[in-house]
């Protein structure tokens, strides 16, 4: 992570923006596995009003080579101080559609971290339904065993999601045959990810 030389002026706007931040509501639909979550455009909705009006701004740029695509997100503030960091991924695939996902994702993620905004899952009411509702038909959430081990997976997932969705949509590999996929490799997005592309074309 990179910063200025001073931060005062940008940490106090950014503490105010945070204060009046909603988290991003995961309102996409995963057509795989019938799953949801929140799009770059959901994350941008989230952040861009209370960083405008606390005098901050987002600026992302993409580079890529021959084997990755950097992602640098930089948070400004209008005294010209600033903070920024950079993630590096590595398409599956090379190609447009490969480096187009990869830098979606990589904005998505860069964005989520440096403004520090979360994301919510619409559950429809569950994690907040009656004991008695529960046992009718609704099971409980499950508490996940460590934040950290969430987000891990929860970043294999979109990471999966997004580099095959191209390749479903082209009608290289049909969506069932995606679903069965993952189910076999035990919900493992990497080990996932090795099998199908075995399977593309």
């Amino acid at each position: 992570m990179k910063t200025s030389e001073q931060l005062n002026e940008l940490a106090t706007a950014l503490a105010k923006a945070q204060g009046v931040m909603t988290h991003a509501l995961k309102d996409s639909d995963n057509p795989f596995f019938h799953s949801k979550y929140a799009d770059l455009a959901a994350i941008v909705e989230v952040i861009r009003q209370p960083l405008a009006s606390n005098g901050l701004c987002i600026l992302q740029g993409v580079e890529a080579d021959e084997l990755s695509v950097t992602i640098t997100t930089r948070l400004m503030h209008c005294s010209g101080q600033w903070i920024e960091s950079a993630l590096t991924l590595k398409p599956t695939k090379h190609d447009p559609q490969g480096v187009a996902s990869a830098a979606t994702y990589g904005r998505r993620i860069g964005l989520q971290a440096l403004v520090g905004v979360a994301a919510d899952l619409d559950d429809d009411g569950n994690s907040i339904s009656s004991p008695q509702q529960k046992a009718a038909g609704k099971p409980a959430l499950k508490k996940p065993a460590s934040v950290a081990s969430v987000l891990a997976m929860g970043a294999e997932q979109q990471a999966f999601n997004e580099w095959i969705t191209p390749y479903v949509e082209a009608g290289d590999i049909s969506s069932d045959t995606v679903r069965n996929t993952v189910i076999a490799a035990k919900h493992n997005y990497v080990d996932a990810k090795k099998l199908v592309s075995a399977l593309l074309p």
